[in-house]
């Protein structure tokens, strides 16, 4: 792997946990850390010295920050879910009448 590749790589998920520990969303917190495990998976794997231990350090740190935030983000998608739910069956549409001749 390209030494500059895999240290722009290390940098953007140091970049991304970083504004995960910013935002106030539980969902946002969850993507951005696993984005972030995401991208330095390929530095910890083929990276060199240095990119290689950095990449590891910032593939551990997201994959521990997304597994503490995992439950608030599963709580909030279970009452996005249910709150959606409930507006859905609200809107529901009038039954359909049969046309004019058929039975």
């Amino acid at each position: 792997m390209n030494p500059k590749s895999a240290s722009a790589l290390v940098w953007f998920s140091a970049v991304m946990i970083l504004i995960g520990f910013v935002a106030l969303d539980p969902g946002l917190r969850f993507v951005l850390f696993v984005l972030a495990a995401v991208s330095a998976a390929m530095p910890a794997l083929a990276g060199r010295e240095r990119s290689r231990i950095a990449g590891m350090v910032a593939l551990v740190a997201s994959c521990l920050l997304a597994a503490d935030g995992y439950p608030a983000f599963a709580s909030r998608l279970k009452a996005y879910r249910a709150r959606a739910g409930d507006q859905a069956r609200s809107i529901a549409s009038p039954p359909l009448q049969p046309r004019a001749g058929q039975k």
